[in-house]
């Protein structure tokens, strides 16, 4: 399989992820792979749909592809391009956006259990079904 663009990227990661648990894999670092997950398949609406014409706008677009912040990107999405994540899926991408803590100690660090490991599963689910339903209402 050929990795050209974000959603490629985002699903051959998700695969992985997948495969991983399904052989009951766990790593603390799954939390944050997880977040970068939703990150990609969240650029890959901007990055293929958003069509910026004033210089400002397409400066933004570069900013926000350039961004690991999924808040600023779910903003970008909501602001720039009328598409919303729903309550849920929006709060439990709070919680994921938090996952690169889980790379590096000190006192801001996070430690997942399997309860937290697969709750970044779930999150990083609900995203990718909900980038899914905005690539079909955008074709």
């Amino acid at each position: 399989m050929k990795l050209k663009t974000y959603f490629d990227f985002a699903e051959d990661d998700y695969r992985f992820l997948q495969r991983a648990r399904e052989q009951g894999i766990i790593a603390n670092s799954m939390g944050e792979k997880a977040k970068s997950v939703c990150e990609r398949y969240m650029k890959s609406i901007i990055d293929k749909y958003s069509a910026p014409r004033a210089v400002e706008d397409i400066v933004c677009k570069i900013n926000v592809l350039n961004s690991r912040d999924l808040v600023e990107l779910m903003t970008y999405l909501n602001t720039k391009m009328s598409l919303c994540f729903s309550n849920k899926t929006q709060a439990d991408l709070l919680y994921i956006n938090r996952m690169s803590d889980t790379l590096y100690p000190g006192e801001e660090s996070i430690v997942l259990n399997p309860a937290g490991i697969d709750k970044c599963f779930m999150v990083m689910s609900e995203c990718r079904n909900e980038i899914m339903r905005f690539e079909k209402m955008l074709r």
